[in-house]
Formats: C-alpha cells, structure tokens, sequence
C-alpha cells in the first residue's frame, strides 16, 4: 500500500512528508480548479490535486474507495469547520437565517469523511476541526494538541512555505484542534517549541489559520508509516 489520500486539502502540508518518502499522495478538495502532479521531492513521491466531484455524496465516495481501496497507507480529513467552530458562532445566527440546515450540512461532509475512513478497511485516519459543535452533534474528540507542541520536528531555520507573514517558524502559535481518529492511528510524541503570544492578524488569508501544522504533519508521518 503505497498511497496517501487528504480530503478537503489545498495545499498537501499534511501530505508532503509522506511524498517525501516516496508515497503517492492525493490532495482532494471542491475548489481544486486546476489539477495538478506536484513532484518536487527526492524519489518517487508525488502529490496530485484532485477537484473533489460534486456529485452526490454516496456516489462520490464510491468512486474514491473504488480507486484508492487496497492501496492506501494512511487517510487525513479537513472537512470545512466554519459552520462548526465556536470561533465563528458570532455568525451562526445570520448562517441559520439564510439556512436553517446549515451546520447539519456541515455534519454531512464531516460523515462522508468517516464513511469513506471506513470503507477503506484498516487503514489508519484523522479527521480535524477546531474546537467547536462535533463534540455534540457527532462524539468528543479522540485528542486535541496545539501546533506548537510539534514545533521541534521541523528545523530551526523553518519558515513557512505559504504564509511567512503571518504563521510563525517551526509552527510556534496556539490553536486547538482536535482529532477524530481510527484503525490504529497513533498519536505521535510532542517535542514543542515555545509559543508566540500573538499570530495570524487581520490581513491573515482565512485558509492560513485552517492548515494542518507541517510538524504535526512531520510527527504524523514518523508515528503511522
């Protein structure tokens, strides 16, 4: 088994160090416009960026166990969690106006990811959201770290490849994600950096503050392959 699959991914952060080592990784997500093979690592590993169909649910994750089943190392998941964090409850009430089935949509992508976990047999996954409603409208997390706690996996002269701007080296900023996990995933050691007191800022580019911390991705990868 010598593939990878990230759903909901526009950039692989959390897919490339599985390229790296020559894993065949996949990046799917509904916006992906352009597909695209990424091969900028030693050896054989790659990254394509696949636009996630907008088909119906049920017949879209037929047709991606039907491609990666038997063949896939590791699953990760970051389903949308706008409509689920409590960092954007501020907006619920405007979200429910215009849709009152808004956050029960919102479950639906997060399930689809757990079906498709499942379907693919043993295969160990997480699927990510920051603290917010799924701890009540699905289970409680299976764990909750902040980026900096794996800080140390990634070099002492790291600098964000995306947005050097606004997200620390070496992931050195807090925030609370947790993890949904299964099949045996396990959760790798921290070896953390210290934390900033203040990262992102107002003309932070939303999809930075949603990523996947590339030392977490790192220790991931160390503790699953």
């Amino acid at each position: 088994m010598n593939q990878v699959i990230s759903l909901y991914d526009k950039t692989g952060d959390g897919l490339a160090p599985w390229a790296a080592e020559g894993f065949e990784c996949f990046a799917y997500h509904p916006l992906c416009r352009n597909p695209s093979i990424v091969k900028a690592f030693d050896g054989p590993g790659s990254i394509s960026f696949v636009q996630l169909e907008q088909w119906e649910w049920g017949i879209r994750m037929a047709r991606l166990v039907s491609r990666h089943r038997d063949k896939t190392a590791f699953l990760m998941a970051s389903p949308p969690g706008e409509a689920l964090s409590t960092g954007g409850a501020r907006w619920w009430r405007q979200k429910f106006v215009a849709d009152p089935d808004f956050q029960l949509k919102a479950m639906d992508v997060v399930k689809e990811c757990s079906h498709v976990a499942e379907a693919l047999g043993d295969v160990p996954f997480y699927i990510e959201n920051p603290v917010g409603v799924l701890s009540r409208l699905w289970r409680e997390p299976d764990h909750v770290f902040e980026p900096f706690q794996f800080g140390a996996y990634l070099p002492a002269d790291d600098v964000h490849p995306h947005w050097p701007n606004f997200l620390p080296p070496r992931d050195a900023y807090r925030r609370k994600i947790c993890l949904w996990t299964g099949h045996d995933f396990k959760m790798p050691a921290e070896m953390s950096v210290s934390p900033k007191r203040k990262v992102y800022g107002k003309r932070a580019p939303r999809i930075s503050r949603r990523v996947i911390p590339r030392g977490f991705s790192r220790a991931v990868f160390l503790a699953n392959h």
